[in-house]
C-alpha cells in the first residue's frame, strides 16, 4: 500500500469552493503561503532561485470519483483524466504557482486555486523543455473557439478566440489530425497558394492541401509567433510570423514568412474564409 504523508498545508484566501475562479478565461492570481513542516525545512534549500513551482496537493474535501466530468470551461463531458476535475480515482491536484519569497519554512506564492488548509504532498521546481509550438490544448482549444467573444471582466475576448483558432490549425497540422483542421474553416474558404495565381476553394480542398504537403515533404522544424489580430465588426485578420525547415525531393529548404488568415464570425463563431502565405528563404 502507498501512503502519502502531507509535507505541509496551503494558507489560501479561498475558504469556499465558490471563491475560486472557474470557467473560460478564469485567472488564478490569489496570493498565499505554502506552509511546510518544520522538520522538512532543509528540503527547501536553494528553492529561492526558481521563479515558479509545481505544487502537488490533495482534494481532501472531495469524495468518490466519476470517469466522465463536465468542466466549467465546456458544455460537453470529457474523461476525468483529460480534465482537472476534483472527483478522481486518486484525488491529487497539481498547480503551478509563482514563488514570491521564502520565510523559513513558509513560501509566499501567487496563483493559488486551492482551499485554505489543503494538504500539500510535494513541491518541485517548474521546468519545461517543451517548445511552445509543440504544445496542444486538446478539447480546451475547441471549447474556447466555440465560445467566441465574451463580455469584458473576465474572459475570452474576440482577439483570444481568433488566436485559439490560429494555434488550433497549426496544432492539428503538426499532429497530423487533418480532419480537426476542418472544424475551424468556413465551407467556402479559399486558399491563395504562395507564388501562384491559382485559388483553392472549399473546406475539403483546404484540408487536402495539408495532406498533400506532408505527403511530399518532411518537416524538420516549425515555429510560429504570436498572431497579430485586427478585428472590424464580423471580420478578423490574423497575421502570424512563422519559420519552417523541410525536406522535399532531396532538397532542404529553410523559409520564414507570414501566414495570413481572414476570418468571418457567423452566429457567434469564427471561421476561416481566406488564407494566403508569403515566405522567402531564411
Amino acid at each position: 500500500m502507498i501512503v502519502l504523508n502531507p509535507i505541509g498545508v496551503v494558507r489560501s484566501p479561498h475558504t469556499e469552493k465558490s471563491q475560486i475562479p472557474k470557467g473560460p478565461g478564469a485567472r488564478h492570481e490569489a496570493e498565499g503561503v505554502l506552509e511546510i513542516r518544520e522538520d522538512l525545512q532543509a528540503g527547501l534549500d536553494d528553492i529561492e532561485g526558481f521563479s515558479h513551482l509545481y505544487v502537488l496537493w490533495i482534494f481532501d474535501r472531495s469524495e468518490g470519483y466519476e470517469l466522465l466530468a463536465q468542466p466549467p470551461t465546456d458544455d460537453r463531458p470529457h474523461g476525468v483524466f483529460a480534465t482537472r476535475a476534483p472527483r478522481r480515482p486518486n484525488p491529487i491536484g497539481l498547480t503551478v504557482v509563482q514563488l514570491l519569497g521564502r520565510d523559513g519554512p513558509r513560501l509566499r506564492v501567487r496563483g493559488l486555486d486551492m482551499l485554505d488548509g489543503t494538504p500539500i504532498v510535494d513541491i518541485k521546481p517548474y521546468l519545461s523543455s517543451v517548445p511552445a509550438e509543440d504544445l496542444r490544448r486538446g478539447w480546451l482549444a475547441e471549447a474556447e473557439a466555440r465560445a467566441g467573444p465574451r463580455p469584458s471582466g473576465g474572459t475570452v475576448t474576440a482577439d483570444e478566440s481568433v488566436a485559439v483558432i490560429v494555434r488550433g490549425i497549426n496544432d492539428a497540422w503538426r499532429a497530423r489530425k487533418y480532419d480537426d483542421i476542418g472544424r475551424y474553416l468556413a465551407e467556402d474558404v479559399v486558399i491563395a497558394p504562395p507564388g501562384s495565381d491559382q485559388r483553392i476553394a472549399g473546406r475539403e480542398a483546404y484540408v487536402q492541401s495539408y495532406r498533400d504537403f506532408d505527403a511530399g515533404a518532411v518537416t524538420q522544424a516549425f515555429s510560429a509567433g504570436e498572431p497579430r489580430i485586427d478585428i472590424a465588426g464580423e471580420v478578423a485578420v490574423a497575421s502570424t510570423p512563422f519559420e519552417i525547415t523541410y525536406e522535399m525531393q532531396g532538397q532542404t529548404y529553410h523559409e520564414r514568412g507570414t501566414d495570413l488568415l481572414v476570418l468571418r464570425r457567423d452566429a457567434g463563431e469564427w471561421r476561416v474564409i481566406w488564407r494566403s502565405m508569403h515566405s522567402e528563404p531564411a
